[in-house]
């Protein structure tokens, strides 16, 4: 069927049927609004439910991780749920073949025993080996994500050099 055949029975059919076509100038502004509100991340972040993430392989320590993710405009990866923990798996598994730790977002460096995420969302799910996080040592104050091992945090000294995972929100 040609297309101006196929066009003219379709028109036909919603007059038949009583549909409503609103006029292009209607329908270019819908399509203009559907663009805005969709959800995008920067070049080489992945989108998952409004945040986009970057796993970035250059090793730093946390403080410097966390300046360098805060200069892309976002954060370390602060995980609220075994879903996020899961996404971040996904997102350095793309880029990284073999085992080690990254840097997440987590630190008690302000007070020992109380844990932030950079973020500052609030600090609800936790993940921790065994053992972990340490008790009353004051040296390690940093939270590494282990990958893929055993699939537990750490707490450990935050000079370390590790690779580290960034978020941000999707815009």
């Amino acid at each position: 069927m040609k297309p101006v055949t196929a066009f003219a029975v379709l028109c036909g059919m919603m007059a038949l049927t009583g549909a409503f076509v609103p006029p292009l100038e209607e329908m270019e502004a819908a399509k203009t609004k559907l663009v805005k509100r969709s959800f995008s991340c920067p070049p080489l972040w992945s989108y998952y439910y409004g945040r986009c993430y970057l796993y970035v392989t250059t090793q730093m320590s946390w403080a410097r991780a966390e300046k360098h993710c805060q200069d892309l405009g976002g954060n370390l990866a602060s995980i609220h749920s075994i879903l996020d923990y899961h996404e971040i798996e996904r997102v350095i598994a793309l880029t990284y073949r073999g085992s080690g730790t990254v840097w997440v977002g987590a630190s008690d460096a302000q007070q020992e025993g109380f844990w932030l995420w950079s973020d500052g969302t609030p600090f609800h799910y936790t993940n921790w080996c065994p053992g972990k996080p340490s008790a009353h040592n004051t040296y390690q104050s940093c939270a590494e994500m282990q990958f893929p091992g055993n699939k537990c945090w750490s707490d450990t000294h935050c000079n370390y050099n590790r690779p580290f995972v960034c978020t941000r929100k999707s815009y």
